[in-house]
């Protein structure tokens, strides 16, 4: 409590450690906390455990009754316990998961404003995730079995691409990019992007599909005509 001896003997908890001890607005009784149990305790015979703010501390302020020989309740005993740093650290990690809820709100928004497929891949070509673009023309990345792998979704002869890019990216730890003919007629250009763990392994791929199927016809009719 950061109080000498002398300053809490024979005084009422509220008028040293309460909440309303340095309140010159209420008197006696009227400075009793807000948040207090010890009347419950006595009557109750059981501890109670609180947490408060004290001075620029914060404490957990755990109350033990103390019985007489008759098992009534004689005088209760307070533990302190500084919980400040740690409540502190709560506080901080609270914030930082509030700021990652919205960073990751604002991502997962600018990826779905996207006109491109993005997908998220595992090793074994399972889309983690796929932005709105990818499920409305690819479909949903889940089905009744469980997560779908990219050449599903691509509609590619369930297996990957002859020349996968994803796999080369996951393999060389490097960007690659290239063009996937499927056979629905679609004519993809793909990049894969390796996302890499602390030890510089790839441990996902992103994968950006862009149609380029009315592109390339056009370009072979502008050369044939």
């Amino acid at each position: 409590t950061g109080m000498r001896e002398e300053e809490l003997l024979g005084k009422p908890c509220y008028e040293t450690v309460g909440e309303y001890a340095n309140d010159p607005t209420k008197k006696g009784l009227e400075k009793i906390c807000s948040f207090c149990k010890k009347e419950g305790c006595f009557n109750s015979k059981k501890p109670c455990v609180i947490e408060r703010p004290l001075k620029d501390r914060f404490l957990r302020v755990k109350t033990i009754p103390q019985m007489d020989e008759k098992g009534e309740t004689h005088h209760l005993l307070e533990l302190f316990e500084d919980i400040t740093e740690s409540k502190l650290a709560e506080e901080s990690l609270r914030e930082s998961e509030k700021k990652c809820r919205m960073l990751s709100q604002e991502y997962h928004t600018l990826l779905d404003a996207i006109h491109n497929a993005i997908f998220l891949l595992s090793p074994d070509l399972k889309v983690i995730w796929a932005n709105k673009y990818a499920i409305n023309t690819m479909g949903s990345p889940l089905s009744e079995t469980g997560r779908r792998s990219c050449f599903d979704l691509l509609k590619h002869e369930g297996k990957p691409c002859g020349d996968c890019h994803a796999l080369n990216c996951f393999r060389t730890g490097e960007p690659t990019s290239g063009k996937i003919s499927c056979h629905d007629g679609r004519i993809w250009a793909s990049d894969a992007f390796p996302v890499k763990d602390e030890q510089g392994g790839v441990n996902k791929v992103i994968m950006i599909y862009r149609d380029v199927t009315e592109e390339i016809k056009l370009r072979e009719e502008t050369m044939h005509a």
